[in-house]
């Protein structure tokens, strides 16, 4: 069975609103599960967790849901909480509640949609998702709950931070109009395409500057030299993660977790820059629609096929990531209609992420069909948000929700 609790608050919605919805500003524990599955108030991992806050004088109500993504995507996600709202909405009497579309969990769609055919992975795939080690096997070995609970203790030594920031329509459109004037011509840049551009710049830029204000800036100098000569790349990777389904025919009904990574890698000398020339901003943008693109059906298939071999396949993708610091996860969220969600009273006010995720995590996020542009919701550790606080560019463009 779900978890579903209820409780009441006395906060108020408006003071709430006035806090733009910080959850610093909450009194109350809304959340009651992390980022990573781990055993709840039962000591059992629960499929759905939902809490239902009602605030004081009646004045509105926060709803939290948490899926584990081994479960559904964000699609499946979006499905759930669609229909969790018609047949709300039904018990009003505003709609009859019936089924209006069709959901599969069957995982051998995904199986069957696989062709025969498959790619050779490029270099920095095979080197994530084909290198096993001594950690991932370790991260496999527990049971789901310890494994759960010692990730969110990982996390939690890590002491990340989280601020959600905002990027207008019309910033986003003087970006576009200043990497163009360096684009090909022929070049198409879209939204995701500059957001993991500028993303991957702050997070990168704020790494590398909060190093050398902790190590001073000789000492990681030294560091960087060494590190050099040991071999040690001088690449910032970006993870974009990229739902599948439009790669294939037969997924569109699908809700299971149907999403991968993309590796980008880029230069950190170049990417680190506090002020990024629109030359470099417009190459990282290529960069990155090459290599979405890049992901055709049969380079997922030979990437689906090495995910299947072993059961520790997944620890050892989460252990070789662990490894590589300095790296951001992209999840671009924006398409979800999560504004869409009527439960009989209209649709939310707002629509947030959990406090804290884990160092080095982003996501693209929808706004209020009222506002424009995107919110953008990053979580890093204090050093490297302090730096992100105050860089230049990322400020020109982006301001601070909370």
């Amino acid at each position: 069975m779900p978890e579903y609790l209820e409780s009441y608050s006395q906060m108020n919605f408006n003071d709430i609103e006035r806090n733009r919805f910080s959850w610093s500003s909450l009194a109350d524990k809304v959340h009651t599960v992390d980022s990573t599955p781990a055993p709840g108030s039962t000591g059992v991992i629960k499929l759905v967790n939902v809490h239902i806050v009602r605030l004081i004088d009646n004045s509105g109500i926060i709803v939290f849901l948490s899926i584990p993504h081994y479960v559904v995507d964000g699609v499946g996600y979006c499905a759930f909480v669609n229909r969790w709202a018609e047949i709300c909405r039904s018990m009003g009497g505003n709609t009859n509640g019936a089924v209006t579309r069709s959901y599969s969990f069957d995982r051998s769609i995904v199986d069957r949609c696989m062709p025969p055919e498959k790619l050779p992975l490029n270099t920095r795939m095979r080197k994530i998702y084909n290198s096993p080690s001594y950690l991932g096997h370790l991260i496999a070995l527990p049971s789901p709950e310890l494994r759960g609970s010692l990730l969110a203790h990982t996390i939690r030594l890590m002491d990340p931070v989280s601020h959600v920031f905002h990027i207008s329509s019309a910033s986003l459109a003087k970006l576009r109009a200043h990497i163009q004037t360096q684009a090909p011509a022929t070049q198409r840049i879209s939204d995701n395409d500059i957001l993991t551009t500028l993303i991957s710049h702050v997070v990168c830029s704020g790494i590398e500057d909060a190093a050398n204000r902790s190590q001073g800036y000789f000492n990681a100098a030294t560091q960087h030299i060494a590190s050099t000569l040991m071999g040690a790349t001088n690449d910032f990777l970006t993870m974009v993660v990229l739902d599948i389904r439009s790669r294939f025919k037969n997924l569109a009904h699908y809700v299971g977790n149907c999403v991968t990574c993309i590796p980008v890698v880029s230069p950190i000398s170049e990417l680190s820059n506090k002020q990024m020339s629109a030359h470099d901003l417009a190459k990282v943008c290529a960069n990155v629609r090459t290599e979405v693109n890049a992901t055709n059906p049969r380079a997922l298939s030979k990437l689906h096929s090495l995910l299947s071999q072993t059961p520790a396949s997944y620890a050892h993708v989460m252990a070789n990531m662990l490894k590589t610091p300095k790296s951001v996860v992209i999840s671009n969220q924006s398409r979800f209609a999560l504004y869409s969600n009527d439960f009989g009273n209209g649709i939310p006010t707002w629509v947030g992420t959990i406090p804290i995720f884990y160092a080095n995590f982003a996501s693209i996020c929808p706004v209020h069909p009222d506002s424009d542009g995107y919110n953008i919701y990053i979580t890093v550790k204090k050093s490297t948000m302090d730096e992100i606080l105050q860089n230049p560019q990322w400020n020109e463009y982006v301001s601070v929700v909370y």
